[in-house]
């Protein structure tokens, strides 16, 4: 599944090496209150096609660039979501990206995620 949001220069997010799931970033990230979500479990829980899970996005999300919410120079929500997408070419690595919610997302949505056990751990 091939993506320009996931791909430079438009890339807004972190692309790290190793599995998502022993990243001590990750980690922390959640323990602040971030529901991370892999992006094909994300399209089952929302009911869309992974072809179509970026105008999902757009349409409830706000996309943050992780480098400038990282030296303060862009403002995230308490409450936000990561959508990870994990490699295994040509070494184990994974991108994220992180949104906040808008006006138009469900209330909802972060306990709807974690019921599924969508967790780092």
């Amino acid at each position: 599944m091939k993506n320009s949001k996931w791909e430079k220069p438009e890339f807004k997010g972190l692309t790290l090496l190793g599995p998502w799931r022993e990243c001590g970033a990750m980690t922390i990230a959640q323990e602040r209150g971030t529901v991370i979500v892999e992006e094909t479990d994300l399209c089952m829980e929302v009911g869309c096609q992974p072809e179509t899970i970026e105008e999902y996005l757009v349409e409830h999300f706000v996309e943050h660039n992780i480098h400038a919410v990282m030296e303060g120079k862009e403002g995230a929500a308490e409450r936000t979501l990561s959508v990870v997408r994990e490699h295994s070419e040509p070494r184990v690595h994974f991108q994220v990206r992180l949104f906040s919610p808008n006006d138009r997302a469900d209330s909802e949505w972060p306990e709807r995620l974690r019921r599924r056990g969508l967790r780092v751990m």
